[in-house]
């Protein structure tokens, strides 16, 4: 701020109000006090502000025009005139309380200075929503694609992990069948249930196994006397159904609920 004639002035106070939590876009005011030191007609000097803008790549320069005020005397008893201050930018000059009712003669001049449309400054791309949900999306099918890759090595070089994977996929298929009212199939698909159920468990091939196999490989890993006695029925009954030539229609609840407890076992 130039010298001003017949003014006391004082730095100015800079307030941002900011349009976004990160300060990037928004309004810098700067507040200026002026005391006048004789009355009449007094003028203020233009006020100038440069700053860079980034969408011009230059920087601007903002000047507010110049101002005349007519100040009249006061009607308080006169005192002794003080030198006047020679005007500084040192941040240590005497601030002046906003807060306190001034008198006529010690009106407060804001310049308030807000650029044109089109220069505000928008937000850093590596700050918004969209960037962060792309890198998300991109992280996420990368790895989905190396559980991908992994999950196929392990089935083509483990033999053991390619057995368990199919028994998984034929077992799916035989328990929609054994959802069937008719009791044959309902039988033939609970037998094969039960044996890949235990192909899945034990990592070993038992897909034709016969009730005694099973029944030996059950008790070898510790399983309750009653899966293995329900096994049994289960087996039992199977062939029963299919050589006393019974009713297909044949009530299935009972041997529904022990192939249930038998695959939750495995």
């Amino acid at each position: 701020m130039a010298t001003t004639n017949g003014w006391r002035n004082y730095s100015p106070e800079a307030f941002l109000e900011s349009d976004d939590a990160l300060a990037l876009k928004g309004v810098k005011r700067f507040d200026y006090v002026f005391i006048p030191e004789k009355t009449g007609t007094l003028a203020l000097p233009e006020v100038s502000f440069a700053f860079f803008d980034p969408k011009a790549e230059k920087y601007v320069e903002l000047t507010s025009p110049a101002l005349t005020i007519d100040v009249a005397p006061s009607s308080r008893p006169s005192i002794a005139a003080q030198p006047a201050a020679v005007p500084t930018t040192d941040s240590a000059a005497p601030a002046v309380s906003l807060a306190t009712t001034l008198s006529p003669e010690e009106r407060l001049l804001t310049l308030d200075y807000r650029p044109s449309n089109g220069r505000s400054i928008e937000p850093d791309g590596l700050f918004s929503s969209w960037f962060y949900g792309l890198n998300a999306a991109a992280f996420a099918a990368l790895l989905t694609a190396v559980m991908w890759t992994s999950w196929r090595k392990q089935l083509l070089t483990d033999a053991d992990a390619r057995l368990v994977h199919q028994a998984k996929r034929e077992l799916k298929a035989v328990l929609q069948a054994s959802r069937s009212s008719d009791a044959d199939t309902f039988y033939r698909s609970a037998q094969q249930a039960i044996r890949l159920a235990a192909t899945k468990r034990l990592k070993r091939n038992h897909r034709s196994a016969n009730l005694s196999e099973l029944e030996q490989q059950f008790k070898q890993i510790g399983l309750p006397e009653e899966v293995i006695q329900n096994t049994r029925m289960l087996f039992q009954a199977a062939d029963s159904h299919r050589f006393s030539g019974a009713s297909a229609s044949a009530d299935l609840s009972s041997a529904r609920t022990q192939l249930n407890a038998i695959l939750k076992a495995l």
